[in-house]
């Protein structure tokens, strides 16, 4: 999907852009939201092999940051940690 600004009259006054729809905006954020989780997880675990929840916040973690987080911890104790 493209966007082309137009002038006065109606006519193509600019160079297109791409735009993209919600359900694209919302699949990237939950995305975003994952690998952010993923990475954080991860270096937690591979530090010193002790899981530490995030700190406590005013609202809970993201559901997807969550996922995120669990499967990066759960990869970084597979490779680093003797259990």
């Amino acid at each position: 999907m493209t966007a082309t600004p137009l002038d006065a009259q109606g006519k193509p006054a600019g160079e297109s852009v791409k735009c993209g729809t919600l359900a694209q905006a919302e699949q990237k954020q939950s995305e975003d939201q994952y690998r952010a989780g993923y990475r954080y997880g991860f270096a937690d675990l591979r530090r010193d092999c002790q899981k530490e929840p995030p700190r406590p916040r005013a609202t809970a973690p993201d559901p997807d940051w969550q996922k995120g987080y669990d499967a990066g911890a759960a990869d970084a104790a597979d490779k680093f940690c003797d259990e």
